[in-house]
Parts: C-alpha cells; structure tokens; sequence
C-alpha cells in the first residue's frame, strides 16, 4: 500500500516529470465505482482547464495585481515557526486535551469516556461542509483568505537562499526550493507543475496561510505539495493534486521537527493509476506533530494509499532491511474524513524492518463518508504495538451519515478494546 514514488526523486531541485498535454472536461469515474462508497455529502465540480484551476485560486483569496512583479522582501522575522519540541509519551496519568466535549486521560491503553463531542448535528457557523466537525479546518478557512490582501505575481528566485526571506502575498507559479533558515512563505498561492511545491531542506521553516494546487493538466506530475523536515505548515489548504505533505528524515533523534496545524488537506486527486495520500513518510521521519487538521483522500480521482502513513522501509540500505524508523510522533486532535483506499492511519510495522515507536494518536474523530469503515479497510493499518505506543479516545463523528454511532468509540484493531 506505499506510495509508488521514490525519496531521491522528491529531493532533487529539478524536475522529474512529463508534462501531461490537454485538458480534463470530466473526470474519470471508472476507478472510484469499482468500490463501494459513501458519497452522501461530497460530490463537487471540478475546474478542467489549468487557467480556471488558478484563477479559482486566486479568487478565493483576494484580488490579483499580476502587474506589478518584484521580488521577496528579505525582512527578518522574529518568529519562523520553529515546532515545539515535547518530551515524549505522557505519563499514565497525565491530562490530554480532549475535543470541545471535554478531556481524556491516558491509563496506559484504556480510554476513558468522555462522551462525544459537542456538536450541532454537523452544522457549521462558518458555512463548513456538514460533514466537517464545528471548528475544525475547511477549504474557507485556511489558504490565502485574507480580505484586503492583493496577490501581485512572484518574480523573485526559486531557490531561497537568504536566510529570514520573508514571501508575503505572492502568486507563485513555480516550485520552491528552501535551503535558507527561518524563512516564511505566508498569504500565497502556489500553482506549480512538478515535483513539489516547496522542498524545505534549511531550517525552521514557516509556511502558513499559503494554498497550494496544481493544474489540471499536470496531474500525473505526482507533486507534493510540501516536501522534506524542518518545517511548520499552518492553515495551509492543500487540493485538488495528488499528495499533501511529504515528511523526509535522517533516521536520526535530533532531525529536525515538522508541525501540521490548523490545515485542510483533502479533495485530492491524480489520474487513474497513481498514487494519493495526505501525509506520509518513508522513513527516518522523527519528531512531527499533526494537530487539528481536516484530513482526508477520497474522491474524485487517483488511486487512494491512504491518509497518514509512517512507512519505516527506506533507509541506509534503500528499501532493504533495517530501514529507518519513525518516532516521535503526535497525532491529536484531527478529523479523519475517510478514504476509499488503505487505511486512515497507517504505523509500519514490516516484517525485518525496526519498528516504529513513541507513537502518540488520540482525541480524533473519524468519517465515513467514502467508506463505512472510514478507509477502505478501517481505520488502522498495521499498527505497531510497542509499549511506547498510545492510542487514547478516538471516535466517530458520523452526524449526517451515521448518526447511530457518531460519537462512539473506535475500538482497538488489535484486542477488540477501547485504545
């Protein structure tokens, strides 16, 4: 179920793909009927031509002065976004955040039940989809949505050398490679065509309020939309191209950390045969934190691996034993909206290879409005059970679907009980 794609091909600078040539008027349907699905609230139109795509885009943001071209203002910014760095699994006892229907606490693998959370039945005061818990992430309200804000077209390098490079406000049509430190790209879009959006290979980068997407045409691209460690990623909205963020680590304990906040990472799509996830590592991806994100990889194309997958089968050896592990991870506070391949949450656990570990995942709700099980085998896929592992009060949120069971527990795949 990983991803077809390989680490050294994201890395480069330079593009690897082949230009897919025309336009898309309709989107191919022939893959996602050969499943059975739950579409009850998330069918939508897509924009064929590349030009719509884009101006889509950029019309949702703000208004666009693509006459006036300058370059990155390198101010210095007091804060990058360096991503907290925590102190490891909690304690038996220690006091989780919950979702706003209260608290969970951890007791070694139990969860306590706090009741599900406090919701109006799936509606929205922000005119979020119904499926979308209250509060939590939707394409309006992450991006470059800043009433007032001017996008004016980027002419400024394409490799960010200059540390503190600040990008602000800037239609991007091209990829970014960060080899700077503490640089920021915030209030943009970026509309690029090939292998990644931003590769960030400096440190304590910052990319917030940023939208990204690709055109239509160049779907079989296999972009990322960011790529690469040392990095903050908050409100972004990522859609509409066939993977979200791609985490690359050196297998080591000190590499630096990645942080997932407050971002919309869904309605992705890719052409029949390839590959979509959200969020997904390889190996060596040590220290990330993913918290209160709307996740999701369903229709309306591509062929679905899953949503949040920590593969450990690169490394020093390339794919052969031992690998690199993952570790360091906590996953809190997200809404799952399903996906029509694989699984929602995927911990590798291959035979030979060194198993991931200090694995945090709790306090997160889960649709099902692609699939009944949530993805289309359930909602975790080998899932590594070493005593530093936790999963803590993880539920349904099914008001326009299943209202039954909205609100329940989901039960652990491996002994039948509560995580």
């Amino acid at each position: 179920m990983k991803d077809a794609e390989h680490p050294r091909q994201i890395q480069t600078s330079g593009r690897w793909h082949t230009a897919r040539v025309g336009l898309r008027a309709t989107l191919s349907g022939s893959h996602a009927m050969g499943r059975r699905r739950r579409r009850a609230h998330r069918v939508r139109l897509y924009a064929a031509a590349a030009g719509l795509v884009a101006l889509a885009s950029v019309a949702a943001c703000s208004n666009v002065d693509e006459s006036v071209l300058d370059t990155a203002a390198e101010t210095p910014v007091a804060d990058a976004g360096t991503p907290p760095q925590d102190a490891g699994p909690p304690p038996p006892d220690a006091l989780l955040p919950g979702h706003e229907g209260g608290a969970a606490q951890s007791d070694g693998g139990t969860a306590r039940d706090t009741g599900p959370p406090q919701d109006d039945a799936g509606s929205s005061p922000d005119g979020a989809p119904s499926h979308i818990p209250p509060g939590y992430p939707t394409r309006e309200t992450t991006g470059c949505h800043h009433p007032g804000v001017t996008l004016t077209a980027y002419a400024g390098p394409t490799t960010i050398s200059v540390d503190n490079t600040v990008i602000d406000a800037k239609l991007i049509s091209e990829s970014l490679h960060v080899v700077a430190n503490n640089v920021t790209i915030k209030r943009s879009t970026i509309v690029f065509a090939g292998a990644y959006g931003i590769q960030v290979d400096g440190a304590n980068c910052l990319i917030e309020d940023v939208e990204i997407t690709v055109p239509a045409a160049n779907l079989g691209d296999s972009g990322r939309a960011v790529s690469g460690t040392g990095f903050t990623c908050r409100r972004i909205c990522v859609h509409d191209m066939p993977r979200g963020v791609g985490i690359w680590g050196d297998g080591t304990s000190s590499s630096p950390a990645v942080l997932i906040e407050d971002s919309y990472i869904d309605d992705l799509r890719a052409e029949t045969s390839d590959h979509t996830t959200a969020i997904a590592t390889w190996g060596g991806g040590n220290n990330v934190t993913i918290r209160h994100n709307t996740l999701g990889n369903g229709p309306p194309g591509g062929a679905p691996t899953g949503i949040v997958s920590a593969y450990q089968d690169f490394g020093p050896n390339g794919w052969d034993p031992p690998g690199w592990p993952n570790d360091n991870w906590k996953v809190t506070d997200n809404y799952f909206s399903g996906t029509t391949g694989g699984y929602d949450f995927t911990v590798g656990n291959s035979a030979g290879y060194a198993p991931n570990t200090n694995f945090q995942f709790g306090n997160n709700l889960f649709g099902d409005i692609y699939e009944a099980k949530g993805g289309q085998y359930g909602i975790f896929g080998a899932w590594s059970d070493q005593p530093t592992n936790y999963r803590w009060n993880n539920r349904w949120y099914t008001p326009t679907t299943t209202p039954g069971r909205s609100g329940t527990l989901i039960p652990d795949p491996d002994t039948g009980a509560p995580p």
